[in-house]
């Protein structure tokens, strides 16, 4: 039978992805040089160079796991109210699995599975609209990519605070031989919840005793590790991993499928009803950043990626009630002092936006996103025949800054 999407499922830091729609390792570069040579009419060989790969992610869902997931932090015991900064993120470990399928006879079992390690932010978007579901794309970065003929596992161990830390993998670890400098590997990624990718030699050894079900591999971590820090390896094994149709339910039972529009609110100037924007028909927000490799002698792999400043931008389409509301909002959007100034091109002011998504069935906040220092552009227009006038406001941030919360965000200071 052919693979289905309900037989891949996505782990990241051991948090499943909830209401993917779409997710994987979609585009996958491995930059190639022919050499050639003088007196010679063919090519003699091809070199490759480090892989890049990108990892979006679309998802349905409306809470704030997917954020609290890219910044490190553990949202099943995140209080209401957590900020997640997006500047703030951290390296993500990818485990994609191949279930058997609906007509085998284990469905739920691992057939094979995927790892994608160290994997770096790089672009986050959110869309919303009146009658579309309200959806949100996280795209990683990453080098690596290991197909396996098991299960993909993700082995956390707190830091010690000690040098040449052990960590025994619970599992028998398949080999890896793709590494021809450093022979045969079992740990495909060793990296840290703070962000750090660490070196196979340099950062830390494996070692492999027995053979077959009884075979054992130890990871030890050279340098000492923060206790506040949790260790993360990847491998994979022959041991079969298992995710019950249960398994979405434990984290998500109490979140809708989706919402649309009539479940969100656009706040501008303030957090009060009376600052909520009526009229609106889509909001748009990215935050992107270049990032940029870094690579050393003596590695395949790239050393870490980061960029400098995020870049926050955005839109707001909105449906004037009245020419009264349209001058009303433009006005607010370019710091007019009084409601009978006249409104240029150039005047703009530094609003903060709040975009608050509720719960269809309790009418709760779900999440938050803020941007603090919005700049909007005054709109231009265009008419058309028989159809209803829309504005399109964007906006981008001053500083950067997109912070989203887990259900209300704070008071604005």
């Amino acid at each position: 039978m052919p693979i289905k999407g309900g037989d891949l499922i996505h782990v990241g830091n051991q948090v499943l992805l909830d209401r993917a729609q779409t997710a994987g390792p979609g585009q996958v570069n491995i930059p190639s040089d022919k050499i050639y040579e003088l007196g010679n009419y063919q090519s003699v060989g091809t070199i490759f160079d480090i892989p890049d790969l990108s990892f979006p992610v679309e998802s349905f869902d409306a809470s704030a796991e997917m954020e609290s997931l890219l910044v490190g932090k553990n949202f099943a015991t995140d209080a209401e109210g957590t900020e997640y900064d997006l500047n703030k993120n951290v390296k993500v470990d990818i485990a994609s699995q191949f279930k058997n399928g609906r007509a085998a006879v284990a469905p739920f079992d691992v057939a094979v599975g995927v790892s994608v390690p160290a994997l770096t932010l790089e672009s986050v978007g959110y869309r919303y609209g009146l009658s579309d579901n309200a959806s949100q794309t996280m795209t990683l970065r990453g080098d690596s990519i290991f197909y396996t003929p098991g299960s993909v596992y993700i082995q956390e161990a707190v830091g010690t605070n000690a040098d040449n830390q052990e960590i025994v993998l619970a599992n028998p670890a398949y080999p890896y031989n793709g590494d021809v400098v450093n022979g045969t590997r079992y740990a495909l990624a060793v990296t840290t919840s703070s962000g750090k990718r660490l070196t196979y030699g340099a950062d830390f050894t494996e070692a492999a005793t027995g053979a077959g079900d009884t075979r054992a591999v130890t990871v030890t971590v050279l340098k000492a590790v923060p206790a506040s820090d949790t260790i993360r390896v990847s491998y994979a094994s022959d041991t079969v991993a298992v995710y019950p149709q249960a398994s979405h339910a434990v984290a998500s039972a109490t979140r809708p499928a989706a919402i649309r529009g009539r479940n969100i609110r656009v706040f501008v100037g303030g957090q009060d009803l009376t600052d909520q924007w009526t009229g609106v028909q889509s909001f748009t927000a990215d935050w992107r950043v270049t990032l940029d490799r870094d690579l050393e002698f003596g590695n395949s792999e790239v050393v870490s990626q980061d960029y400098d400043v995020p870049a926050v931008s955005g839109s707001i389409d909105f449906k004037p009630r009245d020419p009264k509301q349209l001058y009303t909002r433009i006005a607010q959007a370019a710091g007019a002092a009084t409601e009978a100034e006249v409104v240029g091109a150039l005047q703009q002011a530094l609003l903060p936006l709040d975009i608050v998504l509720y719960s269809p069935e309790t009418g709760d906040p779900l999440k938050t996103l803020r941007i603090p220092d919005a700049r909007m552009t005054v709109p231009g227009y265009s008419g058309r025949v028989q159809t209803k006038l829309t504005v399109t406001f964007n906006f981008e941030s001053d500083g950067g800054i997109l912070k989203v919360y887990k259900g209300a965000a704070p008071a604005l200071p």
